[in-house]
């Protein structure tokens, strides 16, 4: 029997794991490897438990949403002029919704098509749609499905360079926040913060499960909050104290040489085109039309806000806005410096959260590195398994490492929010929300589509080349 197991278990191949996956078993004494299947969006969560509630789900949208970007808000919003930027805002975040639907209707296009007739057919679709996953979850099943190599290729990309983008963004913050004359000041080089932070990110990174680095990062939330009341309160006083510009300069101002910079930040600040994909599956809906509701309000409360804080955070401060509005607080209030240590603290977990799915395509890439069990003997499987089994289970580990090391030096090179946030929502960000999901229903369609289904399927590929040209051209890094 043992030698059975043994020449099963040469026949596979180990599958390196991913954050959140089952961990590979022994089988009896023959520690046969037990391959563990990639993490799928229908797989998140238990089958047999109930769907995310609409509740939920617009709070979970607005927490992809509500991040970093949205502490640069004012500062590109003075760089066109509230005048422009307010309702521009507005109209991008209608853009983006809109573009979050389409991905929407072309994944329920993709259930009825892939409805099979029989339960063997089902496995064979499933397996053939996990295949095309490569770690990156729902997104890149759907680009690759749809359009075959050149849609996963272009949903990838697309997913970690925006993913690294939201984590080099998240350093930024730390480091300036850390610098700043209310905590440790500027004494210090840099060089050794981005060390540290890069030690501690490294150990964290090596956490399995989401869901306790989730809930600690469900408390940002709570922070930007207690940022926005803040901003009111401090705004207010520079009103009062005839410290604030102008309001007739303030809305008069209209400059187009920064609209690069603020459409990339007003898209890294509201583009939630990654979690939305894992809400809509998580909510188990019975219908797709049923996910517009909270799509809308999610997206509607965010831009809101959004253009609230830009509009009155450079009414308030005018031209001397930094590039985090809260570094313009007195140093010497307690508020600014609870915020800035609570700050620093929710987003070491929110980093590693934004580092998932690039952890889990590089766990992917890892498995495909790793040597094949094929053609191994009774005699020498048993030490072959395990020393593959220690490989895979170390290879991983080092890959992660990898990835804070390549955001840390990123962050170093790029330590400009406004620009880091610039080139990755015009660039990066618009390719996953302004061209993956207006090629994908073109191609599901086959020409079916009404003549406003073409409009605006072209007018989001017209909106994605506007936004990445304006955002290489204007976006600039201090």
């Amino acid at each position: 029997a043992k030698g059975s197991l043994l020449k099963v278990a040469a026949g596979l191949k180990s599958v390196s794991l991913c954050m959140g996956h089952a961990p590979a078993e022994t089988i009896g004494k023959a520690a046969a490897v037990v391959v563990a299947r990639p993490m799928t969006a229908s797989a998140m969560s238990d089958a047999n438990a109930p769907g995310l509630s609409p509740s939920l789900a617009t709070v979970t949208i607005l927490k992809g949403m509500i991040g970093a970007g949205i502490l640069s808000i004012p500062l590109v919003f003075g760089k066109v002029g509230p005048s422009l930027a307010v309702p521009g805002y507005l109209v991008v975040s209608a853009i983006c919704g809109f573009s979050v639907w389409r991905l929407i209707t072309c994944k329920a296009l993709l259930s009825q098509q892939d409805d099979p007739a029989s339960e063997g057919e089902d496995e064979e679709v499933e397996e053939r749609m996990e295949l095309k996953d490569f770690g990156l979850g729902p997104l890149a099943l759907v680009g690759g499905k749809v359009l075959g190599m050149p849609g996963l290729l272009l949903a990838g990309f697309g997913i970690i360079v925006s993913q690294l983008g939201f984590c080099v963004a998240y350093l930024d913050v730390i480091i300036t926040t850390l610098r700043s004359p209310s905590l440790l000041g500027d004494g210090v080089s840099p060089f050794y913060y981005r060390v540290v932070l890069a030690l501690v990110l490294g150990a964290g990174s090596l956490v399995r499960t989401l869901g306790t680095l989730a809930k600690i990062s469900a408390l940002a939330l709570s922070v930007y909050a207690y940022l926005l009341i803040a901003l009111v309160h401090w705004g207010i006083v520079q009103m009062m104290n005839g410290q604030a510009p102008p309001a007739q300069d303030v809305w008069k101002k209209l400059d187009m040489t920064g609209l690069g910079s603020w459409l990339g930040t007003c898209i890294f600040a509201q583009e939630a085109i990654v979690v939305s994909q894992y809400v809509y599956d998580d909510m188990k809906l019975k219908h797709h039309t049923e996910f517009l509701p909270v799509l809308t309000s999610s997206f509607a409360i965010c831009a809101v806000l959004s253009c609230f804080i830009g509009g009155f955070g450079y009414a308030s401060y005018g031209d001397s806005l930094k590039a985090e509005f809260y570094l313009n607080f007195p140093a010497d209030s307690l508020d600014l410096q609870i915020a800035e240590v609570v700050l620093c603290l929710v987003l070491l977990p929110s980093f590693l959260i934004q580092m998932y799915p690039v952890a889990c395509f590089v766990d992917e890439l890892c498995s495909f590195l790793h040597p094949s069990l094929n053609g191994a003997s009774d005699s020498e499987s048993e030490s072959f398994l395990n020393e593959s089994h220690l490989i895979s289970s170390l290879t991983p580990i080092f890959g992660r490492w990898f990835i804070v090391l390549l955001c840390s030096v990123l962050a170093a090179v790029l330590p400009d929010l406004d620009c880091v946030a610039g080139y990755s929502g015009s660039f990066a960000m618009s390719l996953i929300g302004f061209f993956l999901p207006p090629l994908c229903h073109m191609r599901l369609m086959s020409g079916k589509q009404s003549k406003f289904d073409w409009f605006m399927d072209i007018f989001l590929l017209l909106v994605g080349v506007a936004a990445v040209v304006l955002g290489i051209m204007n976006t600039s890094c201090s």
